[in-house]
């Protein structure tokens, strides 16, 4: 029965003003596509025909936004989770050796997520502070039975962010603003590869000028890093940009 298989239920409950907790149970199918994984090499076509996809979802969450005097207030969410999908179409290792289009039995991931927020209010501006943290496990099954022995395609296992912005909404610097933040990643596989992401560090300054007119430059890269995001197969693969800027120029009616 399809209805049966495909479902989302969940709630959310306020245990005070400033705090809420919510649950979330979903599951999906999602139908065979036309075609065949590989078996000896990239583009062969010549394995398994795909099957139908299964994916499930439970999530268990807190929010919460609390104002600790008029110039002070914090806000912020966790998340722990736990999902699977199976007979994914994904990008890995042949029974040949060689990389190419698999159909996995089953992956897998779990772990938990958060952000913390805060904004102070001062007699000249506003500055505004997020952190956000991820950490979790993923797994691929080789085939049914058999235990999990790769991490997911594409998974990042861990994950770090900051971000800070400062404005300035009166004296003699209102309309300015400043901000930037960074970003560090784990490892992540991409087929039968370990892909590595260094630090990554972007600025901005933007300067609003009346009611009307509003400046930003944006700097993004600082460090001037080249990484490989994504690997196709050896040789072939997609790479970032290298230290960029923008300016954009607003005018609001």
């Amino acid at each position: 029965d399809e209805s049966f298989r495909v479902h989302k239920h969940g709630f959310v409950y306020k245990v005070l003003p400033a705090l809420s907790v919510s649950y979330s149970d979903a599951q999906n199918v999602f139908p065979a596509a036309t075609g065949f994984t590989d078996e000896v090499i990239q583009g062969d076509g010549l394995g398994e025909a795909y099957k139908d996809s299964l994916g499930k979802l439970k999530e268990l969450g807190v929010k919460f936004d609390y104002k600790l005097n008029s110039a002070i207030s914090l806000y912020g969410s966790a998340a722990a989770f736990k999902m699977e999908q199976t007979n994914i179409r994904t990008f890995g290792t042949l029974p040949s050796g060689n990389q190419g289009l698999i159909q996995s039995a089953k992956d897998s991931a779990k772990g938990w997520e958060t952000d913390i927020g805060a904004q102070l209010k001062t007699s000249g501006g506003r500055a505004d502070i997020i952190l956000t943290y991820f950490h979790g496990n993923s797994a691929i099954a080789d085939d049914t039975g058999k235990p999990y022995v790769r991490q997911t395609n594409a998974f990042v296992p861990q994950k770090f962010s900051f971000f800070g912005k400062y404005s300035w909404t009166a004296g003699t610097l209102k309309g300015l603003r400043l901000g930037g933040g960074f970003e560090i990643e784990h490892d992540k596989r991409y087929g039968g590869f370990m892909l590595d992401h260094p630090l990554v560090a972007d600025a901005f300054a933007g300067y609003a000028i009346g009611k009307h007119w509003d400046l930003q430059l944006n700097l993004n890269n600082l460090t001037n890093e080249r990484y490989i995001i994504q690997v196709a197969a050896n040789g072939l693969v997609q790479a970032s940009d290298t230290f960029r800027s923008k300016l954009t120029v607003r005018y609001n009616w």
